[in-house]
């Protein structure tokens, strides 16, 4: 399993509704409200076997409210 950082910038007053829609889908092993320069931050659990563009692709961008998402992929720990 992969745990993938993601940050969601919502747009205007969508905040709330864009949270919700993305827990129902429970593909999160962490997932918070932030401020900032994104509104919501979440690790994605990715299946080791998924390619994990297509996946989050195919599981985050259909969410409405979303305005910009940024992932970090980590490589190793030093």
């Amino acid at each position: 399993m992969h745990l993938v950082p993601i940050q969601n910038r919502c747009r205007s007053g969508k905040t709330y509704r864009t949270a919700d829609k993305t827990a129902k889908k429970e593909l999160d092993s962490e997932f918070r409200s932030t401020s900032g320069e994104s509104e919501l931050r979440k690790k994605m659990c990715i299946p080791d076997r998924e390619d994990i563009g297509r996946y989050i692709d195919c599981n985050l961008f259909d969410i409405d409210g979303t305005e910009r998402t940024v992932m970090t992929l980590t490589f190793n720990a030093f």
